[in-house]
């Protein structure tokens, strides 16, 4: 990706991403060809920045299932960049970060079955790393599907010893799928947000 995509993404600039596309209208599509690689929509899901994703997301809904070099969706890195943020308070990464999973499923609901590096689906990778709720709470998920060591999230937790999770798990058995919340419901919480950031 070219640098000054790069920047455009890291700063969720959408009027430099324009600019781009006045300058090469194919900037987009030249990545689009590449089989694994760190779209502007990976970039814009490290650092959470919620409307230059949801713009790439227009311009380009292919990206969103693209997995860069190490194997991982937009979707699983937001997930990893929200788990790395601090998790005893509620910093605005870590609610960027949800709100931004909470985005992309409402663009596409399947993005939470589409398998990365080992056949982790986001929701395996999310039990994986200790995440869970934010996709159950959230998301379109199968509690069954299995990864490629044939593991369901079940398992997985299991195996990481989350007691939380697996209460979570267990209470959620009865439903093998959960709808994602209404796009106004997280546009409200969204804009809740910006006017708090707005006002520091």
């Amino acid at each position: 990706m070219d640098q000054s995509l790069r920047d455009a993404a890291l700063q969720g600039n959408i009027n430099a991403l324009y600019a781009l596309i006045k300058k090469d209208p194919t900037v987009l599509d030249s990545i689009d060809h590449i089989s694994f690689v760190e779209t502007p929509l990976h970039t814009a899901a490290s650092t959470g920045k919620i409307q230059f994703a949801m713009e790439i997301m227009r311009l380009k809904p292919s990206f969103a299932r693209k997995h860069d070099k190490d194997g991982f969706t937009p979707m699983h890195i937001a997930l990893q960049k929200f788990n790395a943020s601090d998790q005893n308070e509620e910093t605005d990464l870590r609610r960027n970060q949800a709100l931004l999973v909470n985005q992309l499923l409402s663009v596409d609901k399947d993005l939470v079955r589409v398998q990365g590096r080992e056949g982790l689906t986001p929701l395996h990778y999310a039990a994986k790393i200790g995440v869970v709720s934010l996709l159950l709470n959230r998301g379109l998920v199968d509690l069954d599907a299995r990864n490629l060591e044939h593991h369901t999230v079940s398992d997985i937790t299991k195996r990481n010893d989350n007691e939380e999770i697996r209460n979570l798990l267990s209470r959620r058995r009865g439903h093998k799928c959960l709808i994602a919340r209404p796009i106004e419901m997280i546009e409200k919480c969204y804009v809740g947000i910006r006017a708090n950031n707005d006002d520091r």
